[in-house]
């Protein structure tokens, strides 16, 4: 299995997935992951980590959301950053 944060050709928004209510740098990790099998037929294209409070100070969960797009199909397999396209 791979984390998909390290296979996908394209990487948005935050690092850290797990703020706490308060945003606190304290409480500041990456505890939430998405993982793609190391089998041939997916791809990794975008993963992204979403803000989880907005313009209205209310904090929508203690976890931001964590969001991959994978291409399935035959002959793609995942690829690593450092690999090229």
């Amino acid at each position: 299995m791979y984390d998909l944060r390290t296979t996908c050709t394209a990487t948005f928004g935050h690092y850290n997935t797990f703020t706490g209510f308060e945003g606190q740098e304290g409480d500041l990790n990456r505890i939430d992951h998405i993982f793609g099998t190391t089998q041939k037929g997916w791809e990794g294209g975008i993963y992204a980590v979403e803000e989880n409070h907005f313009e209205d100070k209310k904090w929508l969960s203690d976890h931001r959301l964590v969001i991959a797009d994978v291409l399935v199909g035959k002959g793609l397999k995942p690829k690593k950053h450092n690999e090229k396209q």
